[in-house]
């Protein structure tokens, strides 16, 4: 069964009215094709409007925008095979 071997999710800075910086670290147990969709659900607390947001992406495998909902759900896609058993990280940004 497909699942996410490890998941991770840190911040930069634990302040309220400032822009923080979100890091996302995941690792599939089989492999991603472009146009794969992780969803993460629950991240609340900012202000930031529901649309696109910009991914830095520290290894690749993630294209360079994913959606954001006010409601603090944010879908990332991928942008090109990602390898099962490899750790791919995405950056960005709320307030």
């Amino acid at each position: 069964m497909p699942h996410l071997e490890v998941k991770t999710i840190e911040q930069n800075a634990p302040f309220a009215g400032i822009v923080n910086t979100i890091t996302v670290s995941i690792m599939a147990n089989v492999d991603m094709l472009p146009g794969s969709r992780v969803t993460i659900h629950e991240l609340t607390g900012s202000a930031q409007q529901t649309g696109s947001l910009q991914v830095v992406h520290g290894n690749g495998g993630f294209a360079d925008t994913a959606d954001w909902d006010i409601s603090g759900n944010l879908t990332l896609t991928s942008a090109e095979h990602m390898q099962r058993r490899e750790t791919y990280e995405a950056r960005f940004n709320l307030t």
